[in-house]
């Protein structure tokens, strides 16, 4: 395998483990991605996907209209709104590009399937994680967030396809989530602290000699970080209570 700066290959408690830092609306992620799988032929295939993305990506949706549709029961339509200006933001760019969002997902199952890999899924629920997110936060903060959402929709037309290889560095909706840390600090600590920690333990407690796990390049840094941490999933799947 050609080494690149969007893989991390390690070794850990004897097992090899190869991190692939994707964006989930690029050609090159998908290529990459498939091309490292079936040159490497690991034992395992971590996809940062929970169960609901997963089923809702190999019948041909979105990886996140799973996660969207089991909001809709929920009744908690300020929540649906946020979900779904996110999973618009990523069809635009997807749209404008000529990519389906995930596609380098969909290019991992296929060279997964091809070599006889194991899949895991790795992401908490995506349910869980908006519904962490958003549930704490207070009305005027959810107002806020919502506008900084619409405002950054109407930048949409300017990126360009050489603009996400740059967000390889960070995933293009997952960059835009960090873009609000300091102004919602919460919002990024569920999004993506939060969910470093998840995928670093799962990652490295997946079976096999060999692993190839395909994460969001926004997760790269901390999931390397958090490597061997220990974390308390059943504090992490907790509903926190509405302020």
């Amino acid at each position: 395998m050609n080494e690149s700066v969007d893989t991390h290959r390690f070794f850990f408690d004897d097992k090899e483990f190869i991190l692939i830092g994707t964006a989930h609306v690029s050609r090159d992620s998908a290529a990459l991605t498939g091309r490292i799988i079936e040159e490497e032929e690991p034992d395992t295939v971590c996809l940062e996907l929970c169960e609901a993305r997963y089923r809702a990506l190999i019948e041909g949706g979105s990886s996140g209209r799973g996660s969207f549709a089991g909001l809709l029961g929920s009744g908690n339509w300020t929540l649906l709104v946020s979900s779904a200006m996110l999973l618009y933001f990523q069809k635009r760019i997807g749209d404008k590009l000529g990519v389906k969002p995930g596609g380098e997902m969909r290019r991992a199952v296929e060279a997964a399937n091809a070599v006889g890999a194991d899949i895991r899924l790795i992401d908490r629920d995506a349910r869980t994680t908006l519904l962490r997110a958003w549930t704490p936060m207070k009305r005027k903060d959810k107002i806020r967030l919502l506008r900084e959402f619409f405002s950054a929709l109407k930048d949409i037309s300017a990126v360009k396809e050489k603009d996400i290889e740059e967000m390889k560095r960070g995933d293009a909706l997952e960059t835009l989530v960090a873009e609000f840390g300091d102004t919602f600090p919460w919002l990024r600590h569920v999004l993506i602290d939060e969910r470093d920690l998840i995928l670093a333990h799962r990652i490295r407690t997946s079976p096999g000699r060999k692993i190839v796990a395909v994460v969001g390049a926004a997760h790269v840094q901390g999931i390397l970080a958090n490597w061997d941490k220990p974390v308390d999933m059943e504090q992490l799947e907790r509903i926190p209570a509405k302020r």
